[in-house]
């Protein structure tokens, strides 16, 4: 009996946020700030954890598109709903990873500046990035042909250090609970600026046999390539709007 690896195809999107994003981590930092952003245990730099993408995305096709829950397309991409029968749920098909921090607006300094900030970045992230796609099976870009496909506009002015700190230390605003002008509940969050560039992977299944999906590669790309999408907490006040761009389209695709 012969079994057949499935084979993936590594998709690379470019994640833009047009608005400050908060996805959260459930965490708070003694006190200080209430509600902290998701970050990448290693590099301490805010990420969006896979399965918060993963949940915007299914939350795009459910809704925003109107496939429904229950619809095969959604099944074969996400798997079954999270409720329901657990002996009967369906993995899904496509593989999510973790968006990585690129580039980060910051403050410029400069008054004679024509802009209030600067996109900035380090090279050792861009080098990082490219590895991670290489190794996953994506086009072996290095991180100058990275840069160019991204097209970011940051300038590279930091160290991986520098780097660190500045995404380290990112805007913290307060909110608050109002009930007839009374403050009822004050906390603090913190923020993504928006303007900030995300790296992220997602892996398609194209060995398509035994009567999987044939075009749910095609639709997902179709339905996600230059389009906006909604991602982590407060949508309702305007956060967290990402404008995803796919960067390695094929023949395939």
């Amino acid at each position: 009996m012969s079994t057949t690896t499935k084979k993936y195809q590594t998709l690379v999107f470019r994640v833009q946020a047009l608005t400050n994003l908060h996805a959260g981590s459930g965490d708070s930092f003694y006190g200080a700030v209430d509600k902290l952003v998701q970050r990448d245990p290693a590099t301490r730099r805010p990420t969006i954890h896979s399965h918060s993408l993963k949940g915007a995305l299914r939350e795009f096709f459910e809704s925003e598109l109107g496939y429904g829950a229950k619809s095969d397309f959604v099944k074969y991409v996400f798997g079954s709903p999270v409720s329901g029968d657990a002996d009967a749920a369906e993995q899904g098909q496509f593989r999510f990873f973790s968006a990585d921090l690129l580039a980060l607006p910051v403050p410029d300094e400069n008054v004679n500046s024509k802009t209030a900030f600067k996109l900035t970045s380090s090279d050792d992230v861009w080098a990082a990035f490219a590895q991670k796609v290489a190794l996953l099976g994506g086009d072996k870009w290095t991180k100058d042909s990275l840069k160019t496909a991204f097209q970011s506009g940051a300038t590279f002015d930091m160290n991986a250090n520098q780097f660190a700190e500045a995404a380290e230390e990112l805007p913290v605003i307060a909110r608050n609970q109002l009930d007839n002008g009374e403050s009822k509940n004050l906390w603090y969050e913190e923020l993504v600026p928006h303007q900030s560039v995300f790296g992220f992977l997602v892996q398609a299944p194209i060995d398509l046999t035994n009567g999987e999906k044939l075009n749910a590669k095609q639709d997902f790309i179709k339905s996600l390539n230059n389009t906006v999408i909604q991602v982590g907490a407060n949508a309702t006040v305007g956060y967290g709007y990402c404008l995803l761009t796919l960067l390695n389209p094929t023949s395939e695709s």
